[in-house]
């Protein structure tokens, strides 16, 4: 295999983030940093994403989020992917916001103190996420629980390729 090199601009990060900022205001920007913020240092994007107004990050896997936690990062971040339920505790106590599809997750962080979640609904990707019908169930769970669910949520799978696709999947979530 050939070596690679690869210069990262953290400079064009921080206007690409300000810029986003100011087009969609009043919204927020969460800058995803998963898989080592796709290859340029999650740290480091991480912070360049903060600095120029980012206000939360988003990460897949638990251990991205720690990292992050033990860099300093003090923001708000968003596990994309449900947790183990056996990791309920660890989401607590490194104060990670998590995405929770099922109920016996959700009951498991209940168990370990959380207070605020995130759902994800699946309409379509058939990754990660609970169907559509069950998401009064995930509602009523988290409730019960004392937990607070900060955001419903989805993941557009092909929306630049296939609008129909696309347009059928925002009908599934709403």
């Amino acid at each position: 295999m050939r070596p690679s090199w690869a210069e990262i601009d953290l400079g064009a990060i921080r206007r690409n983030v300000s810029s986003l900022g100011r087009l969609f205001d009043p919204s927020q920007v969460c800058a995803v940093v998963k898989a080592d913020a796709y290859g340029h240092g999650d740290v480091p994007v991480a912070e360049a994403a903060l600095e120029a107004g980012a206000t939360w990050l988003a990460v897949a896997m638990l251990e991205e989020g720690i990292r992050l936690r033990e860099a300093g990062i003090q923001s708000p971040i968003l596990l994309l992917s449900e947790p183990e339920e056996r990791d309920a505790a660890a989401v607590v106590a490194w104060a990670l916001t998590p995405s929770a599809y099922r109920r016996s997750f959700i009951e498991a962080l209940g168990d370990a103190g959380a207070s605020r979640i995130h759902i994800k609904i699946d309409t379509g990707m058939h990754r990660v996420g609970a169907p559509p019908g069950e998401l009064g169930g995930l509602l009523a769970a988290a409730r019960g629980r004392g937990i607070i669910v900060e955001a419903v949520w989805t993941h557009f799978a092909v929306s630049e390729e296939d609008p129909a696709f696309t347009t059928e999947q925002i009908a599934a979530f709403d």
